[in-house]
């Protein structure tokens, strides 16, 4: 399983701690901050609504108080006239635009005189209209207010007004009448006030009778078209567009309207989503900053670690390297740590070519011993045949077996060494085969073969002659005629030397060619005691362990009265 590395352990812990604390207080101060902004945007609302009422409470009280002045003066006069009519009126108006007639007409509804002084239509029918019969029923000095209408008193005259209403007595020709005088006001200074706030995205405010009448929409004309509804402003404001949406209501002071506007919980929160979003941002980049410092100070406190590692890392592949060794500098732990490690490390060496060198000690005695139970075995044979040759009077061939131990032993010996080249290998094989020729009467041939290239290699002493012994004694002593053949090539790579020892004799047996194979992978003396091959084979195939390692050593083929062919495998060493 792999681990997590510290470095790793130490970003994520520091940057979760850090980013948490962050989103846990930025999550908190955002929550109070988006209250407040909320509540500050409702407050805002709710004093541009105050303000637009003051101000059409304003606009209308001046002309309800135009029009209590001039129906004073109406009263005052003991006989009313078109003259004294006129000059009341212009005395309260004065050049205000914001009226746009002043007439007074009878219970009947029929103009008696107005300003401007223009020709009445004849068509017009004031007693059908719901706000005129509301004034005629109304007390004396009562004022009443129309919903918006076209005024349609004056030809080629058709202005948004609304009415002012105000039932009177006045006397003419001696004669006490009762009237209604009507101060019709411009719209347009009602849409100029309403039009000068925005609630949010629904735009203007709008104004209602306290029968829920339109006084003013942003949508009056298409009101007027009857494009929409007095109902379905009436539902919007009665149940709201959605539950998002909140209606604000504010009493017009001196009137019985009331100025109404929709806000949606986006409008109100339109302080609170910018903050939010700069909050946002201010988070984003502070978890930058945050994560740019944590991966900067993880790397400050696991550089020296990771360099300690590498160094161990290669103090791992070459321990043997006096020159590596950690830097006792850093942090002060890291720098304590570092000298424990190469004090460590010191007496580690220490103890490791103590090590080394008693197992070589250790190596050279167990080669020399494999060594030494060669020999004496193969002296004891090649004098005994000296013996049998010399009883049977064969002195020349005795000597030429004498002469050829004493090569053997010559080479054997080599001034101590462990090695020798191949073509002295070669030529301690010949010298063996002449004598075990001897030995076995010539009833078998002999063949070597050496590459010119590896005739200066390396290889242990004394290798082939185990492999000689073995294959003459056991494979054709009993079998005259046969044939043995000794290579000494390089594979094809250039980097093995391959000896091979091969006859045509009487091979092994499947049961045994296992148990040697057997015993080639595991050359423990159990297993060498069960094979009758004896310990030739097996101090050969230990030699070579020991020398250059498992990869290398024997291998055994053979077919039982075909052939048998054993094969040493050596790492191509030059002197």
């Amino acid at each position: 399983m792999k681990k997590i590395s510290i470095r790793h352990v130490l970003l994520l812990t520091v940057v979760g701690l850090t980013l948490g604390a962050v989103f846990v207080v930025s999550s908190v101060y955002s929550t109070t901050a988006t209250t407040m902004f909320n509540q500050l945007g409702m407050s805002d609302m709710l004093q541009d609504m105050a303000t637009v009422s003051d101000r059409l409470s304003t606009y209308v009280g001046r002309v309800r108080e135009v029009a209590s002045a001039v129906a004073g003066d109406i009263e005052a006069e003991e006989n009313f006239n078109a003259e004294s009519f006129a000059q009341s009126v212009r005395f309260y108006t004065g050049n205000t635009e914001d009226i746009s007639a002043l007439i007074l007409v009878d219970e009947y509804g029929t103009p008696i005189m107005g300003l401007p002084g223009a020709q009445f239509k004849e068509t017009c029918n004031l007693p059908a209209l719901d706000w005129y019969r509301q004034a005629m029923d109304a007390e004396i000095g009562e004022t009443v207010l129309s919903r918006p209408h076209v005024q349609n008193l004056y030809p080629n005259s058709y202005p948004w007004v609304v009415s002012v209403l105000r039932k009177v007595r006045y006397n003419q020709d001696g004669e006490q009448n009762i009237g209604i005088l009507m101060v019709d006001m411009r719209l347009e200074p009602l849409e100029e006030i309403c039009r000068s706030v925005e609630l949010g995205s629904s735009g203007c405010p709008y104004i209602l009778s306290q029968d829920d009448e339109i006084i003013f929409h942003p949508d009056q004309k298409l009101l007027a078209l009857e494009l929409i509804s007095e109902e379905s402003i009436r539902t919007e404001e009665e149940d709201g567009a959605d539950e998002n949406t909140m209606v604000l209501s504010q009493d017009i002071a001196g009137t019985d309207w009331r100025l109404v506007g929709t806000v949606t919980a986006e409008d109100i929160a339109k302080n609170s989503s910018e903050f939010n979003s700069r909050m946002t941002g201010i988070v984003v980049c502070l978890a930058i900053l945050v994560t740019a410092v944590a991966v900067w100070l993880s790397m400050q406190i696991v550089r020296p670690l990771t360099q300690m590692q590498t160094n161990m890392q290669r103090i791992e592949r070459n321990l043997d390297d006096n020159r590596i060794s950690l830097p006792e500098e850093g942090f002060a732990e890291y720098a304590a740590l570092s000298h424990s490690y190469n004090v460590m490390l010191h007496k580690i060496r220490g103890l490791m070519k103590e090590t080394v060198d008693r197992q070589e000690q250790l190596r050279r005695m167990e080669i020399g011993a494999l060594q030494e139970q060669i020999n004496p075995h193969f002296l004891y044979n090649t004098l005994d045949s000296i013996v049998r040759v010399m009883e049977t009077g064969r002195t020349p061939e005795a000597i030429e077996m004498v002469q050829a131990l004493g090569r053997l032993f010559r080479l054997s010996i080599n001034n101590g060494d462990y090695f020798l080249t191949v073509e002295q290998e070669m030529d301690y094989a010949r010298s063996y085969l002449t004598i075990q020729q001897v030995r076995y009467k010539k009833k078998f041939r002999y063949e070597l073969h050496m590459d010119e290239e590896i005739r200066g290699a390396l290889c242990p002493k004394i290798i082939l002659q185990p492999l000689i012994e073995n294959s003459i004694k056991h494979g054709m002593s009993e079998m005259p005629g046969c044939t043995l053949i000794v290579r000494a090539a390089q594979d094809e790579q250039g980097h093995r030397i391959l000896f091979t020892v091969e006859d045509d004799g009487l091979g092994i047996p499947p049961e045994e060619l296992s148990r040697l194979q057997e015993m080639l992978r595991d050359d423990s003396n159990a297993i060498v005691k069960k094979s009758r091959y004896g310990i030739g084979l097996r101090n050969t195939n230990r030699r070579i362990h020991l020398l250059y390692g498992e990869e290398y050593g024997l291998t055994i083929e053979s077919e039982v009265e075909e052939r048998t062919c054993v094969t040493i495998t050596l790492p191509k060493r030059l002197p």
